[in-house]
């Protein structure tokens, strides 16, 4: 399934804590991991600041602040002027830190208040608490220093993770640094990839600090690029019928647009026949925008099984409404054995009606906000659990989940989650998410089993958004561009 892809293992957090242990068993030095972190954050300081002659660095007690000790020797030997700010040094700390912070004492670098190092500083860098942290064993007297952090111009580099973030869970603190870069080390983990945990992260770069990972626990895999086409070269004797008839249902009155976006794109990713059941009132308009749907008047408690027996595949729920129509709509085609994708309206009425999971094959995306309403959750529980939200949806619906959001988890039977390394905000725009839908559902009805066809249609569909993103940027990036560019996305 990921051959064509380039993927990295994520790791927990304990994973690479003994890995790391592992690693230090064999060496002479047991400051030589910290060592080695030192001198990558330098040259990645070098890299992407080479004009940061003022520096600041937060160093908390434990190995998070021995790395942070370990890179103020090397910017001190490469002329940087540094500012050190030492947190819960009353504790004692391990003795890797200790050993760190004498060496830069015997350098002569002193150490600063929060707001002396603030004052003059270029760059600032974070080596406060590192590798995540459980809920309630926030140190409160870091506040004041995250806070002040947050609130300079200067950039933050992190060391490993922002203090404050739970790289396990994603899950927040209340008090959590912003950065704009985290250098992580040994092996990514969730928290690096997906929700509100990647976007305090900033952009992340990875270090192995040559400590080898294969054979390790996998928590999930990040695809970061994709190589050649995935999809299935086409025999040439192919015709409409053999490439998959999608039927496409919703569309309640206000509301076609939903419906149309998704069966135009199911038609651009491949479905060789597209049938769209809506209202009367969205005839002539989707006719006119798209004249090779087959579009289908469907009035109030209308029978709707010859179509459905006709499908290969079935999209449920784009502007299927909150209604009589949708309701009747989602009860005849919620239960057919013909793979489905349910989304939008769809998870509304799953939630309302459905008393059992569905035997065929079946995809849901929700949104955060719709992954909560099913969890009982509320939403910012789902962002900060992004994890946990996945694993409880499977449990529950039985089903392939693709939840959306910044670092797209897609679930696998058996297998770690996956987590898409592409899309970007410009894709928060009302259709995208129909958009998406179309695009699945087009392969679920050209014969791809579920999980396949709900990964490779959520990669494609951030892909063709980032390469829309690097020609005219972000704002404006709009769902019926996405739909015309799926063809050129797959040539790049």
């Amino acid at each position: 399934m990921l051959a064509s892809f380039v993927t990295q293992p994520i790791l927990s957090a304990a994973t690479v804590k003994a890995l790391e242990e592992q690693a230090l068993a064999q060496c002479s030095d047991p400051d030589t991991l910290v060592k080695q972190a030192g001198f990558a954050l330098a040259q990645q300081i070098q890299t992407l600041w080479p004009q940061a002659q003022r520096v600041a660095i937060f160093c908390g007690s434990g190995n998070n602040g021995a790395d942070g000790y370990s890179l103020a020797q090397e910017l001190h030997k490469a002329g940087v002027e540094v500012q050190l700010v030492a947190l819960g040094q009353e504790r004692s700390g391990t003795a890797s830190m200790r050993r760190m912070r004498d060496a830069c004492v015997a350098l002569g670098l002193e150490l600063s208040t929060t707001e002396q190092a603030l004052s003059t500083a270029q760059l600032v860098v974070d080596a406060i608490l590192g590798n995540g942290i459980r809920v309630g064993d926030f140190p409160d007297d870091y506040c004041h220093a995250i806070e002040a952090m947050n609130a300079t111009e200067a950039p933050v580099l992190a060391v490993d993770a922002p203090t404050g973030v739970n790289l396990d869970t994603g899950q927040l603190h209340e008090c959590a640094v912003k950065a704009q870069h985290t250098m992580a080390f040994i092996g990514y983990r969730l928290g690096h990839t997906t929700g509100l945990a990647a976007y305090y992260c900033g952009q992340v770069s990875l270090t192995s600090l040559g400590v080898a990972t294969a054979g390790a626990a996998v928590k999930a895999v990040q695809i970061v690029a994709q190589s050649t086409c995935f999809l299935p070269r086409r025999p040439v004797h192919s015709h409409k019928g053999s490439q998959g008839h999608l039927l496409v249902i919703g569309g309640d009155e206000g509301m076609g647009g939903a419906a149309l976006l998704a069966a135009s794109a199911a038609l651009y990713a491949g479905a060789g026949k597209v049938t769209v059941l809506t209202r009367e009132a969205h005839l002539n308009g989707f006719l006119a925008r798209q004249p090779e749907l087959m579009v289908r008047c469907i009035a109030d408690n209308t029978e709707i099984a010859p179509w459905l027996e006709l499908a290969d595949a079935v999209v449920l729920g784009p502007g299927l409404g909150r209604h009589a129509w949708g309701q009747s709509l989602f009860e005849q085609a919620f239960n057919t054995q013909k793979p489905l994708l349910c989304d939008a309206d769809g998870i509304y009425w799953c939630q309302r009606l459905a008393s059992s999971p569905r035997r065929a094959s079946t995809v849901f995306t929700p949104h955060p906000g719709e992954a909560a309403h099913l969890l009982g959750e509320p939403t910012h529980w789902v962002q900060q659990h992004r994890f946990e939200a996945l694993q409880r949806l499977m449990n529950k619906l039985r089903a392939t989940i693709v939840l959306k959001g910044n670092g797209t988890l897609v679930s696998r039977e058996q297998a770690p989650p996956l987590v898409l390394g592409c899309g970007n905000p410009g894709m928060a725009v009302a259709g995208m998410g129909d958009v998406l839908s179309g695009i699945i559902g087009a392969l679920l009805a050209q014969g791809i089993v579920a999980d396949k066809a709900a990964f490779w249609g959520a990669w494609w569909h951030g892909r063709t958004a980032d390469l829309i993103a690097q020609q005219q940027g972000e704002v404006g990036l709009l769902p019926t561009k996405v739909i015309a560019s799926l063809g050129e996305a797959l040539l790049k």
